[in-house]
């Protein structure tokens, strides 16, 4: 039989066995819960800057369209140039706003105006207006550098893919059809903002515009 002492050592010895296990299991359930709040942190930090980006993208995209819409406004339509309908399509307008009218009634134009589609060193494209294109005093401004060569949906494969009557078109065409019987042009636009959003996948935002131009 064994003493006293030697019972109290056997005692002691499992209850310092079973406190090194439970130590052991404590610090594995910790590394799990931190590796979960870990887990959570990224997602809400990545949701919050997949969010942003998306912000950002629309409002580019609607900033663009905006700024195209309120120019063919004010263009008189026998100042457009090329008028070009579907299925082709100009990546190019010019134009002239109406000021006014003279003391007879006839109508006081602004000097020559171009929004274009224009391709970039990076592959990409750009989205232009020019006052005076051409002339003496031109003046360019950039209003988006995220226009892709090709219209969100479609390939270079001369066919139209995404069903909007065009084939093959850039991120930002123009199709002029005219108003039978009428002193007036439909405009239609259509523009594509890409961006490669913080996954590294590309993200396109698309706009379709109709305005009507009268003389």
């Amino acid at each position: 039989m064994r003493s006293a002492p030697q019972r109290a050592r056997v005692i002691a010895t499992r209850q310092a066995g079973f406190t090194l296990i439970e130590l052991m299991i404590a610090v594995v359930i910790l590394g799990l819960v931190s590796m979960n709040m870990l887990m959570i942190s990224r997602s809400g930090t990545s949701a919050v800057e997949s969010e942003a980006f998306r912000t950002t993208l629309e409002d580019e995209a609607d900033l663009t369209a905006e700024r195209v819409r309120k120019a063919l406004l004010s263009a008189a339509a026998d100042t457009l140039d090329p008028i070009v309908g579907r299925p082709l399509g100009s990546a190019s307008l010019r134009y002239q706003t109406v000021l006014g009218t003279d003391d007879a009634g006839e109508p006081v134009h602004g000097d020559p105006e171009r929004i274009a589609w224009a391709a970039d060193d990076a592959g990409s494209g750009r989205v232009l207006w020019t006052r005076s294109p051409d002339l003496d005093g031109e003046r360019t401004l950039v209003w988006s550098k995220a226009v892709p060569p090709l219209h969100q949906g479609e390939e270079s494969n001369g066919l139209d893919d995404n069903g909007n009557e065009l084939a093959d078109e850039p991120g930002l065409v123009f199709a002029v059809e005219e108003a039978p019987g009428l002193r007036e042009r439909e405009v239609s636009a259509w523009l594509t903002v890409l961006r490669t959003d913080p996954n590294g996948r590309p993200a396109p935002s698309r706009r379709h515009l109709v305005v009507t131009c009268r003389n």
